[in-house]
């Protein structure tokens, strides 16, 4: 990963260049990434994503900026893994927000000589006050010896899939709807920081500090760490206002198998269903009553769903 000022000698091969901030990579990105992927293994070319961080907004709406679904660095691992051979990570600065269209293209065609195509969804707008569109991009290409393919819109339920709109599901709680328009199960990975046993439902206590924060609440789950087997469960994520009403929110999963899993390990844990929301109890034994409920419905919904 690197920025366009410090971008290593890249392969020989016409570049496939890829532009959005893509985050949470849901299925319109992959579309559109996918295209640069294929078209550059058929032309034994290089595949490159340009990506940004911070998100745009952050400098562009300053009391109002997106929180994002995936860090940058899960982001670029999900990328590379998905077959990219190179992602630039390019800093979003008051500079870069100044630029316009056209020495933002310039800056392109000069960062990547041998640039061939570029790849962008259909509402790509670019430059100082967005001046720049896909128009505007491909005329502007076809003069600098490059060639522009706007990848149409993925859709889910009738509606167009954006990443604001998978924000809204997870906040909402709404996890198969986020699932099914990211085209992956919603993730986490934090590390375990405690293992508590000492109670008739042991959990690992995991650590993950999101900047968008989903619904908190119970969810069904599956499990692993690193290259282990899966394991199917249940997480509450949130403050755990009966035993706990903690100022920072936390993952707890409680897995219906046993593991070696402990303090020390990262755990990635994947969200598939939603069972209800985070609530106080009266008592613990009253919370407990429920866990039992919970597991029973996180059991019968991976049974069926997996």
């Amino acid at each position: 990963m690197h920025g366009l000022e410090n971008i290593e000698e890249l392969p020989e091969g016409e570049i496939h260049l890829a532009i959005g901030s893509f985050d949470g990579v849901h299925l319109g990105h992959q579309k559109l990434i996918d295209a640069a992927i294929e078209a550059a293994r058929k032309s034994k070319g290089i595949s490159v994503v340009l990506t940004f961080w911070p998100h745009p907004t952050v400098v562009l709406k300053k009391q109002n900026p997106t929180l994002t679904i995936m860090p940058p660095e899960v982001k670029n691992h999900f990328l590379e893994e998905r077959g990219v051979d190179v992602v630039i990570q390019e800093a979003f600065t008051e500079n870069l927000a100044m630029t316009s269209a056209k020495e933002f293209i310039e800056m392109l065609k000069k960062t990547f000589p041998e640039l061939k195509m570029v790849y962008v969804g259909e509402n790509f707008h670019f430059g100082h006050k967005k001046e720049g569109d896909v128009e505007f991009l491909r005329k502007e290409g076809a003069g600098l010896g490059f060639s522009v393919l706007q990848e149409p819109y993925a859709t889910y339920k009738g509606e167009i899939i954006s990443s604001s709109r998978v924000r809204e599901a997870l906040h909402k709680g709404q996890i198969e709807d986020a699932n099914e328009m990211l085209g992956y199960a919603y993730y986490s990975t934090g590390l375990v920081i405690e293992k508590e046993m000492k109670k008739e439902y042991p959990t690992l206590n995991i650590v993950w500090r999101p900047e968008l924060k989903p619904r908190y609440g119970v969810y069904a789950i599956r499990a692993k760490a690193g290259k282990s087997k899966e394991f199917k469960g249940i997480a509450n994520y949130g403050i755990a206002p009966t035993v706990k009403n903690d100022a920072d929110p936390m993952l707890q999963v409680h897995l219906f198998e046993t593991e070696e899993w402990g303090v020390g390990d990262f755990i990635t844990v994947e969200w598939l269903h939603f069972i209800r929301s985070e609530e106080k109890f009266e008592s613990r034994e009253a919370l407990e009553r429920q866990i039992k409920k919970d597991i029973e419905e996180a059991k019968s919904t991976l049974k069926y769903l997996y």
